[in-house]
């Protein structure tokens, strides 16, 4: 083993995780010391009436954040630009005023939801009753708008009511308190990252030791992988990448374009016969179906690499775990050429495209990790029973359906959420979407769930395939 070359190796890529580790730190400050929360509001079926001038509004609404810094409100305008003030009232359970703020009716959105920023952000108690006024004052001549109401319940599931003009109604408006809560992440990070890099320096000269006296160890194996069998690895992804547009008159441009004919047939569907609301849906469905087509075409393609190439195996003699890697990384190639498409898309539609999207880089390393690792436990059942290869189109017929990928994940039942996000593949599209649809970093929960979902899968496909990798040959 060339040791100086190792060296190099080591370094620059210490280098370039320090570089990166800085770059994650800038861009995600704001997620790594809050916790942004949406306050609850219930699904509008009705309005409350026409508002004009000098009608107040009172309703009860429970702090779901510590700290709040606007006011969303769902109202109608009318179809028409109004003109005049609406006065913001928020007061405790002891009537202590604990805001007054005025805001422009004439920027209030028609059946959509509106934004009020504070000037300063409100402390309150998490779980604190707050009284929330609003009054509309100074209304031009024709000037009025309505709020949407939802069901009976509030948040905390109880008989929810709200007063207008004196009147006392049942119902709840749709009007939501968001803000943020202190996580304070950021003052650890450094912290983990300096000792992840003291772990891997113990570890890289535990291995070192290890080569020395001929002990074999994942990263000698590593090494020897992308050094004595880089020339066999790129003739492996060329033939696959090849074999796969062979005969094709469109050859890669297929790429590119499957995932715009995909998101053409799908936005159709849903988006006008079922009429979907999602923001920004060309960007939200097409994000989701480039990295779920990864998915699928890498781990269709992998799991048939031990027999395939059975007739090589039986003849040379080399690590049998390059076979399903290469049909990852050709299946890598593909998707980083859907991207195209993606981006266009971006652009297209008149997405901001912020520093977050470079935080992508992290999202598709560990989704890669992720994707090895599930190859290599379906190459090796693929192995010894060949129906692997029709239940898997069973399982990941259901594993779209529950990933998030042409509706929201709104629909789902809020008990059901935290089985939901279990899904690695929930994790992995939807820190992408925040990345590029929403332009800030996803927050300190998101990493970890790619890093363990990558790192469990990973290990346990390491572990199942060298196990059983002696036997394959029986079985071929």
């Amino acid at each position: 083993m060339d040791f100086k070359k190792l060296k190099k190796i080591l370094i620059i890529s210490l280098a370039v995780f320090l570089i990166f580790s800085a770059v994650v730190y800038a861009i995600s400050f704001e997620q790594f010391s809050h916790k942004s929360i949406t306050g609850y509001a219930p699904e509008a079926e009705s309005i409350i009436g026409e508002i004009s001038s000098g009608t107040v509004i009172k309703e009860n609404i429970t702090a779901e954040a510590e700290y709040i810094d606007k006011i969303e409100i769902m109202a109608g305008t009318y179809d028409r630009v109004n003109e005049g003030e609406l006065s913001l009232t928020i007061s405790n359970s002891e009537n202590s005023e604990l805001l007054k703020e005025s805001f422009d009716i004439s920027l209030l959105n028609n059946n959509s939801y509106t934004v009020y920023n504070f000037k300063n952000p409100l402390k309150v108690t998490k779980g604190e009753n707050l009284t929330v006024i609003l009054k509309a004052e100074n209304l031009a001549e024709n000037s009025s708008f309505t709020i949407y109401a939802g069901d009976l319940l509030s948040s905390n599931g109880e008989n929810s009511t709200f007063i207008l003009g004196g009147e006392t109604l049942n119902g709840t408006l749709c009007l939501r308190l968001s803000g943020y809560n202190n996580i304070s992440f950021y003052i650890y990070y450094w912290a983990i990252i300096l000792s992840l890099v003291l772990i891997s320096a113990l570890y890289v000269h535990s291995a070192i030791k290890k080569v020395k006296t001929n002990k074999p160890n994942l990263l000698s194996s590593v090494y020897v992988l992308f050094t004595r069998y880089s020339f066999l690895i790129k003739q492996l992804v060329s033939r696959d990448v090849k074999t796969k547009y062979k005969r094709s008159v469109l050859g890669m441009a297929w790429s590119v374009m499957n995932p715009l004919l995909s998101m053409g047939v799908q936005y159709f569907i849903f988006s006008t016969i079922f009429n979907s609301n999602i923001p920004n849906y060309p960007v939200y469905l097409l994000t989701g179906i480039v990295f779920f087509n990864f998915f699928t075409e890498a781990l269709t393609m992998g799991m048939t690499a031990i027999i395939s190439n059975a007739p090589l195996i039986k003849k040379v003699y080399m690590p049998k775990y390059i076979y399903p890697v290469t049909r990852v990384i050709s299946s890598l190639v593909n998707f980083l050429c859907a991207l195209i498409p993606l981006l266009l898309m971006i652009i297209l539609t008149g997405t901001s495209i912020k520093p977050a999207i470079f935080l992508l880089v992290f999202d598709i390393i560990f989704y890669l990790l992720f994707i090895i690792g599930l190859t290599l436990i379906l190459a090796t059942a693929m192995t010894f029973f060949q129906d692997t290869q029709f239940l898997w189109g069973i399982i990941s017929l259901m594993w779209q359906y529950v990933t998030p990928i042409f509706y929201p994940e709104s629909i789902i039942p809020e008990v059901f959420l935290p089985i939901y996000r279990l899904n690695p593949m929930y994790q992995y599209i939807t820190f992408a979407r925040t990345c590029i649809i929403d332009g800030v970093s996803p927050e300190p929960a998101s990493y970890f769930a790619c890093i363990a979902s990558a790192l469990i899968f990973l290990i346990a496909g390491i572990l199942i395939f060298k196990k059983n990798q002696n036997k394959f040959v029986l079985y071929l």
